[in-house]
């Protein structure tokens, strides 16, 4: 992986952990944390390269609604 990805991803996985805290959830352990930034970063890139926006603001969107998902 590139530098740059590999900021991504630290990125990602900082936000998730916030998110996590900040909504009461347990938070996953280190592993499970850069898994799910990976694929949140894999993913916002799919769209960042369909519709021009930026990658971090594209998962941020995605966190936006990690509380509503796992509460159902």
């Amino acid at each position: 992986m590139g530098f740059f990805r590999n900021q991504q991803i630290a990125a990602v996985k900082r936000l998730l952990k916030w998110h996590y805290e900040n909504k009461g959830l347990e938070t996953p352990g280190s592993n499970e944390l850069v898994r799910q930034a990976t694929a949140i970063v894999d993913q916002a890139g799919v769209i960042a390269r369909r519709t021009g926006k930026n990658v971090f603001s594209i998962a941020k969107e995605m966190l936006g609604n990690l509380g509503d998902k796992t509460k159902e």
